[in-house]
């Protein structure tokens, strides 16, 4: 196809390519909306605290409780700012897929829109080994993939600190008979809530060489 007759206007992402934009667009919004939460939460607990003086030095639990509310509140920010950066990126891979299409013959986008076998060989071969970086790379992605991976490490790590802060507040202000308990139920929910995100693995139908083919692959349009 010459370049001056590419369908500039109507061009439109693979469907693959458009649900991994979608998909991650979905994942950093929501979890923007989290850390903002935490990052307000953590705020007013730690406003609740007394003023450190002279008179009266923080003890170690205060000053614990100190270290780890900060720490939640710059954590959460780090990962708020960082998923606004990844979705602005994403944003543009249309648009970027579009210029690469207009100045480069030899990319992706534009070898895959003209149906190359090739182009669709190496297409079908990064889905099958699920190298979603890689592909976005190709399709025009600005931003390091590798972001995403420094993205999840500091959400839990966030959803970990506001966890210890709710548990060092509550032996604070509460009696060791309320305190206790509650702070064993609130050990729970943190080992319930962060462990599957490191060790569980969602399990899918992964894409083989007899599910999926050049040949069954569909013609892009």
């Amino acid at each position: 196809m010459p370049l001056d007759e590419f369908d500039y206007a109507n061009y439109k992402l693979p469907e693959a390519v458009q649900q991994y934009v979608d998909a991650w667009k979905s994942a950093l919004g929501n979890g923007s909306i989290v850390t903002t939460l935490l990052v307000a939460t953590e705020a007013q607990l730690l406003s609740l605290l007394p003023i450190r003086d002279e008179e009266h030095p923080d003890t170690p639990a205060i000053s614990a409780f100190r270290f780890f509310s900060y720490a939640g509140v710059f954590v959460n920010l780090l990962v708020t700012l960082i998923s606004l950066f990844l979705l602005d990126a994403l944003v543009n891979v249309p648009l970027s897929a579009r210029s690469l299409c207009l100045e480069d013959e030899t990319c992706l986008p534009r070898r895959l829109h003209t149906n190359e076998f090739k182009a669709r060989e190496e297409f079908i071969t990064l889905l099958k080994n699920e190298k979603g970086g890689e592909l976005l790379r190709k399709f025009g992605m600005s931003l390091p993939w590798g972001l995403t991976g420094l993205w999840a490490i500091f959400l839990y790590i966030g959803c970990g600190c506001i966890f210890i802060q709710l548990s060092l507040y509550l032996w604070l202000n509460e009696t060791h008979v309320v305190s206790g308990p509650l702070m064993i139920l609130v050990a729970a929910a943190l080992v319930v809530t962060l462990v599957p995100m490191f060790f569980y693995r969602r399990k899918s139908p992964r894409l083989t060489a007899n599910s999926i083919s050049v040949e069954s692959f569909p013609m892009v349009p």
